[in-house]
């Protein structure tokens, strides 16, 4: 690892992870947070909010690989994480990682994400793990002060990076 500033270094770590470094119970819980996630999203398709998420989606036009869930519509990863990670919050049946809502942006960008590149399973799995790694230890280095609680929203941007940067290849550097 080379020296650099503590970003640096949690890119590096999270670029360079490997499956075969990650416990069998974090694969677990990985597991268990994308079925949760997933589950999350279906239900909020009829609710108000979610019909708004998806037809705003739905109107950015874009085309791609990436998959609005409850419709099916495939359209580009950037579009699909936005309704996606909307109907995860509309009945707030989020799940909770040690400081911070992370599954909003660690799953349905890594499925996203994965989507584009038809990644398999595991390297969407890892990215989602490694997401959440970043999510959660930016959210603990803010638990106290202004930008605890629910303005926690910038962990989400370094979620949802990490795991399209693992799985578009770009390197820490990146």
């Amino acid at each position: 690892m080379t020296q650099g500033t503590h970003f640096e270094s949690l890119a590096e770590w999270a670029m360079g992870l490997c499956a075969r470094d990650v416990p069998e119970r974090v694969w677990q819980a990985a597991r268990a947070q994308l079925c949760s996630v997933v589950g999350s999203i279906y239900p909020a398709r009829h609710s108000r909010g979610g019909a708004s998420a998806v037809k705003a989606a739905l109107g950015l036009r874009t085309q791609g690989q990436a998959t609005i869930f409850p419709t099916g519509e495939r359209v580009a990863p950037y579009a699909a994480v936005l309704a996606n990670a909307a109907l995860s919050m509309a009945h707030d049946y989020d799940d909770y990682l040690f400081l911070g809502h992370t599954g909003h942006s660690a799953v349905v960008a890594a499925l996203a994400a994965g989507e584009e590149v038809d990644a398999t399973v595991e390297d969407v799995v890892l990215a989602q793990i490694a997401a959440n790694e970043i999510a959660g230890r930016l959210g603990a280095y803010v638990a106290i002060g202004p930008q605890n609680g629910q303005l926690w929203a910038h962990i989400h941007l370094a979620g949802a990076a990490i795991a399209a940067a693992r799985l578009y290849g770009l390197g820490a550097q990146a």
